[in-house]
C-alpha cells in the first residue's frame, strides 16, 4: 500500500475524477438514500467511477497494490451496508456516492476470500477480506448518522489518500508483510486486507529480489568509480521499482530505505 494524491493531475493536467454528469447523479442519489435502502451499483460502480479510480491508482489495488484486472471492485473505505463492529449501525449509507470513499479494490483484499494451499506450501493460509469492517480507535466517536461528524472517526484501517503506509508496513526478506514498531494501524490494515496471504508473498519475494541484486550492482558500481553507470541504474531502479505505478511500489520502497533488513 502506497499513498496516492486523490486530487491528481493526469498528463493533460486534468484533476483525474469523474465527469460532472456523475457527480450531478451522485448528488441525487445521496439526497434520496436511506438507512435501509440498498446503494445502487449502477452509481457508485459507473464507468465513470471505475475509469476515474483505476487511473487515479495506476491500475493497482488500493490496498495490495496487485494489478488490477477486468474482475475488480469499486470499494467502500466506510461500508456503506452495515458495519461488522457495530450491529447497530445502519451503514455508512450517506456516503455510498461520496467520492473520496470509494477505492478501487481487488477481490482477494475486498471479499472473503480462502487462502488455497499451493504447490510449495500445502496448507491453508485461512480466510480474509475487508467486507464491511471498519474498526475505530475509539468507538463511541462513531458517526451513526449523516448529522454526526465523521472528522472525528480515528480508523484503524490505513485510508491510502490521507495515511503515509510506510511509517506503519514492513516487509521482511521473504515477502511477509508485517506492522511496524507493532502499529495498531499496521496490524489492523493487514488483518482486514488479508495482506498475509501467500499469493502476495510470494508476488513481494520477487520484488525484493530483483531491487536487492539491483542495489548490489549500483554498490559494485560505485566501487568502481563508474558514476555514470550508477546514474543509470539508479533510474531504472525508480522507474521500474520505485515510482508510484510499480506494482508492489511499497515493498521495493522499504528495502531501499531499509537495506539492513536485507543484508546489505
Amino acid at each position: 500500500m502506497i499513498y496516492i494524491k486523490r486530487d491528481r493531475k493526469d498528463e493533460q493536467d486534468r484533476i483525474i475524477k469523474p465527469n460532472d454528469a456523475w457527480f450531478d447523479k451522485a448528488k441525487k442519489a445521496t439526497a434520496n438514500a436511506t438507512p435501509k435502502m440498498e446503494a445502487n451499483g449502477n452509481i457508485y460502480a459507473h464507468d465513470q467511477v471505475k475509469m476515474a479510480l483505476k487511473k487515479l491508482f495506476h491500475a493497482k489495488c488500493a490496498y495490495c497494490e496487485s494489478i488490477l484486472i477486468d474482475d475488480w471492485d469499486v470499494e467502500h473505505f466506510r461500508p456503506k451496508g452495515k458495519v461488522t463492529e457495530r450491529k447497530d449501525h445502519p451503514g455508512y449509507y450517506w456516503l455510498a456516492y461520496e467520492w473520496h470513499n470509494l477505492y478501487p479494490s481487488c477481490k482477494h483484499c475486498n471479499e472473503s476470500r480462502v487462502d488455497k494451499a499451493s504447490w510449495d506450501d500445502s496448507t491453508s493460509g485461512g480466510t480474509g477480506g475487508k467486507m464491511n469492517q471498519f474498526p475505530l480507535a475509539d468507538e463511541t466517536m462513531r458517526a451513526m448518522s449523516p448529522q454526526d461528524d465523521i472528522t472525528k472517526e480515528q480508523p484503524l484501517l490505513f485510508d491510502p489518500c490521507a495515511d503515509d503506509p510506510s511509517q506503519h508496513l514492513g516487509f521482511d526478506p521473504l515477502g511477509q508483510i508485517y506492522a511496524r514498531n507493532n502499529s495498531p494501524k499496521g496490524k489492523e490494515t493487514i488483518k482486514i486486507c488479508f495482506l498475509k496471504r501467500k499469493g502476495l508473498y510470494d508476488e513481494r519475494l520477487k520484488i525484493i529480489n530483483q531491487v536487492t541484486d539491483l542495489l548490489m550492482l549500483i554498490r559494485q558500481l560505485a566501487d568502481k568509480h563508474n558514476a555514470n553507470a550508477v546514474i543509470d541504474f539508479q533510474n531504472y531502479l525508480q522507474k521500474h521499482f520505485l515510482a508510484d505505478f510499480c506494482r508492489y511500489a511499497a515493498v521495493a520502497r522499504h528495502v531501499v530505505n531499509h537495506p539492513d533488513e536485507f543484508g546489505l
